[in-house]
């Protein structure tokens, strides 16, 4: 990842880094936080939905889930 790091800004690109959200179900999801450490702009959205009606299943949101995430993204990224 500090490669691309590198590259996004020798090119004069942004480059984020985010974990999508997973069901409940899912364990470990605290393990994403360590990201945090090495990259300061990262967001861990492993617990953004509470409510398991927008996943197809525990690591696939579905259409509605993906679609208020994708808003979530442009807002929090500014695109």
């Amino acid at each position: 990842m500090k490669y691309l790091k590198e590259n996004a800004i020798q090119d004069q690109a942004s480059i984020h880094f985010y974990t999508s959200p997973y069901c409940a179900k899912m364990k470990n999801t605290i393990a994403f936080n360590k990201f945090k450490e090495d990259y300061k702009d990262y967001i861990n959205y492993a617990s953004f939905y509470k409510n398991e009606d927008y996943f197809a299943n525990c690591t696939h949101m579905n259409f509605q889930g993906a679609q208020i995430f994708t808003r979530q993204l442009i807002k929090d990224f500014n695109l």
